[in-house]
């Protein structure tokens, strides 16, 4: 069965919804950011500042491959997967991407991510990955109402794409 990975801005509610979503549907829930940690033993933040962005993004994308070959899983990615099109292609290979679709001005600032320790640092990464992510996803799943109401629209999106 295939897996369904969730991508979306830091804070838009990947892990939230995408542990919902993997009780209601009898699935696995992996994140990637938590599973970088386990392998790498350091915190995200810790992994930036000894190896910068790109240090972090090999360790990603290793993750990605890994538990792209796996199957009945929820993964929700890390907001940064979309930058390397073998991220999106690992994905891909054996699963449905749905973008979690969250205002920006309703996203958290700071909480352990590195790059987006403002206000103005998410409205300048969001201008930059949102095409990135409209165009890796199989479905839009706006985030912007109640939990139950991105759930639904989740499970919605979900019986259309594996309905057709």
């Amino acid at each position: 069965m295939l897996n369904i990975a969730l991508i979306g801005m830091p804070s838009c509610g990947k892990t939230t919804l995408g542990r919902l979503l993997a009780k209601s549907l009898g699935r696995t829930f992996v994140d990637l950011d938590e599973e970088i940690v386990k392998t790498d033993g350091r915190s995200i933040p810790d992994i930036f500042a000894a190896e910068g962005e790109d240090g972090f993004r090999t360790k990603e994308t290793a993750e990605t491959q890994r538990f792209g070959k796996e199957g009945r899983q929820l993964i929700s990615c890390g907001g940064g997967i979309v930058k390397k099109p073998e991220n999106l292609r690992a994905l891909h290979q054996n699963g449905v991407i749905l973008f979690i679709d969250r205002p920006v001005d309703a996203l958290a600032v700071g909480g352990g991510r590195p790059l987006s320790s403002s206000m103005d640092a998410l409205r300048q990464m969001e201008a930059q990955r949102r095409p990135l992510y409209l165009a890796a996803a199989d479905a839009v799943i706006p985030n912007n109402g109640t939990l139950d109401d991105a759930l639904h629209a989740a499970m919605e999106a979900l019986d259309e794409i594996f309905d057709s």
